[in-house]
This record gives C-alpha cells, sequence and structure tokens, in this order.
C-alpha cells in the first residue's frame, strides 16, 4: 500500500487535529481529509457565531452610548432597539447553548455505543467496507517539522 508523508506544521494538519477528531497515528488518508473537511466547517461555523455576537454586543454598546448621549444631553430617546438586542442576545445564547450541550450528549451516547461494540464480531458490511478502505485510502505519515 501507498504512504503519503504530509509535514504536521501545515493548515490542513492543524483543522485535522485541533478542529476534527484525527489522531496522528492513525494514519488513512479518507479518515484525514474527512477531519480536515470537518474542521473546516467547524471554523466557518464558529466564525460565523462568533461574527454574530461580536456585532450584537458593539450593536448594543452603541445603543448604549446613544442611550446616554441622548440622557445627558436631556433629549428624549425610547430604546426599542435595545429591547430587542437584548431579547434576540438572550434567544441565541440559549440556541447556542441547547446546541452545544445537544453535540456534548449525542457524542458521549455514540462513544459509549462504540465502547460497547469494541468486543463484538464484524458485521458482512463492516467486513465489506474495512476490506473497501484498505484498497482504496492510503496510509499517511507525519513528519516531525514543528
Amino acid at each position: 500500500m501507498k504512504t503519503i508523508n504530509l509535514k504536521n506544521n501545515s493548515w490542513h494538519y492543524f483543522l485535522a487535529v485541533t478542529m476534527g477528531n484525527f489522531r496522528a497515528g492513525s494514519g488513512d488518508f479518507c479518515s484525514y481529509v474527512r477531519n480536515v473537511i470537518f474542521g473546516f466547517v467547524l471554523t466557518v461555523m464558529l466564525s460565523a457565531v462568533a461574527g454574530f455576537f461580536g456585532s450584537a454586543l458593539l450593536a448594543g454598546l452603541a445603543n448604549i452610548v446613544l442611550l446616554a448621549y441622548h440622557f445627558f444631553a436631556g433629549t428624549a430617546y425610547v430604546a426599542p432597539a435595545f429591547l430587542a438586542f437584548g431579547t434576540v442576545l438572550l434567544t441565541a445564547i440559549s440556541i447556542v447553548a441547547a446546541l452545544v450541550v445537544a453535540f456534548i450528549f449525542i457524542k458521549d451516547k455514540l462513544d459509549d455505543r462504540a465502547l460497547a461494540n469494541e468486543g463484538k464480531p464484524d458485521s458482512f458490511v463492516k467486513s465489506a467496507y474495512q476490506s473497501f478502505k484498505d484498497k482504496v485510502c492510503f496510509k499517511v505519515t507525519f513528519n516531525g517539522d514543528k
């Protein structure tokens, strides 16, 4: 079987190991690419969530500054946008927290299922998939250029 050698200081290695679930010793190219793609998608999603919360925070701070200006200037200011911002922010935080809890719960259940199936003999489909993967997915090694 062909083996490819990759550097472990590359951006795709960072995505596969840090954001994905790739372990450096597990070594087949198909799982490496799958974890790079997963890491990329996770990075984009986290950037979008951070951008949303950052822009919401800036909008809220701008609204507070505007409220303070109108207070000290003695002009009338009604702040429905500030109240709506708080409601949207609390809803978004609740949704993100629920998604994180659901992700952790599902990952724990999948890990428990994998541990429970560890000693069982492989099914026909799993054996056929493993044989196909051994023929198609070549091995990956990493050199220590860190």
